[in-house]
């Protein structure tokens, strides 16, 4: 069988003291192992994009556990780019109108919050909408 590895460090090969289930793999198939260590999901998805997965048999996902540290250095790296590129721009964000807030305290169907929450984020936009 024809079997493509993809994903974290749960799926990389080791040079340890005993073979990892990886390894063990290669020793009854054909394995293309493109896994490494300390990747996100979003390189997870490049290793997958980087291959033609009709080539293989099985493919293998190891996905990486959520790392939140990673995620909000991610988010905030992207905010920061959309800020500078609206630098010329007139914006109203909607965090300064506490539109997060609505949500925790009012969800609802429409646009995740009820139509109270809705109403009272439109007056809130009005002030600032001239």
């Amino acid at each position: 069988m024809n079997i493509l590895i993809i994903g974290d460090s749960f799926a990389t090969k080791y040079n340890g003291a005993y073979l990892g289930w990886a390894e063990m793999l290669e020793q009854k198939h054909t394995v293309t192992n493109l896994a490494q260590a300390g990747v996100s999901e979003y390189k997870i998805l490049k290793q997958l994009q980087s291959i033609t997965i009709k080539d293989f048999d099985c493919v293998i996902v190891s996905h990486t556990y959520f790392d939140l540290d990673y995620a909000n250095y991610v988010y905030n790296l992207i905010h920061k780019e959309i800020t500078s590129l609206l630098t010329d721009a007139r914006v109203i964000d909607t965090d300064q109108l506490d539109l997060k807030k609505l949500f925790s305290t009012d969800r609802g169907e429409v646009q995740h919050l009820s139509e109270q929450a809705n109403i009272t984020f439109y007056n809130r936009l009005g002030k600032h909408i001239q």
